[in-house]
């Protein structure tokens, strides 16, 4: 399945979801009418700093706006080893998300992982 294939299929009220270089970031409309909060990776892009962080703020920003589920679609090869990404620290990072995650689901945020594709990045699915 592609990621066309299941934003459409759970999301058949619509969704705003874009894909930026492999990095997913958005929301879905929901059924019961509220809004789902869409992020993660994709098309078995790596994931380094970059990526991390900026999947963080958005989860962070997204807590005082939203109240539905968030859902993480992960599609990534693995993180990216590079010497850059190493030395910036890329575990702690990868730490970060994680907590921000943690923290969203602690003020109510249930947090949904879907697995697509060639997934392999173990620090990310922590």
């Amino acid at each position: 399945m592609t990621l066309d294939d299941i934003l459409a299929s759970m999301f058949p009220d619509g969704h705003d979801v874009k894909n930026n270089g492999g990095v997913i970031c958005g929301s879905g409309r929901l059924r019961s009418g509220g809004q789902a909060l869409v992020l993660g990776v994709a098309d078995r892009s790596p994931v380094g700093v970059d990526e991390a962080i900026q999947l963080s703020r958005f989860v962070l920003t997204s807590l005082e706006s939203g109240s539905g589920p968030i859902l993480v679609i992960v599609d990534s090869d693995s993180q990216r080893m590079s010497k850059r990404d190493e030395l910036l620290g890329l575990n702690e990072f990868l730490a970060h998300l994680a907590k921000s995650l943690i923290y969203a689901d602690l003020h109510g945020r249930l947090t949904i992982g879907l697995l697509n594709g060639h997934t392999a990045a173990g620090a990310f699915l922590a």
